[in-house]
């Protein structure tokens, strides 16, 4: 999505000159170590380097590291630990639990928009 808000706003786009605010995402540093500390303060107790896992699976939307966060949390809370294998249950389950909403958009897309969608997908 910022790289379709970055085509409006460019010189030829159609927002040019349209005053934008940005915010985020989290920076690494501060987003990895946070992750852990907030899991260890409430019961589950990371394995080293899960916070930075957990970014390196979702790229840079926080809305996406949160969620796959509380996932891993959730799953962690039945032993009190969450380690690599378990953030990849909990990834499979967030893709799982969101799979048929996002095919449910692409199947009622013209093939035009499918076209551009995956021409922007593909281009950065």
């Amino acid at each position: 999505m910022l790289s379709l808000v970055d085509r409006l706003v460019a010189p030829k786009g159609a927002f040019y000159n349209t005053p934008r605010l940005d915010v985020g995402p989290i920076g690494r540093h501060h987003m990895e170590p946070w992750i852990e500390e907030r899991m260890a303060a409430h019961g589950v107790a990371p394995e080293p380097g899960l916070g930075r896992l957990i970014l390196d699976l979702t790229g840079p939307s926080t809305e996406a590291r949160i969620r796959l966060a509380r996932e891993a949390f959730v799953l962690g809370m039945a032993g009190g630990r969450i380690d690599s294998a378990g953030v990849e249950r909990a990834f499979e389950q967030v893709v799982a639990a969101h799979a048929s909403g996002y095919e449910t958009l692409w199947s009622g897309l013209a093939e035009g928009q499918r076209r551009t969608l995956q021409i922007l997908a593909n281009h950065e």
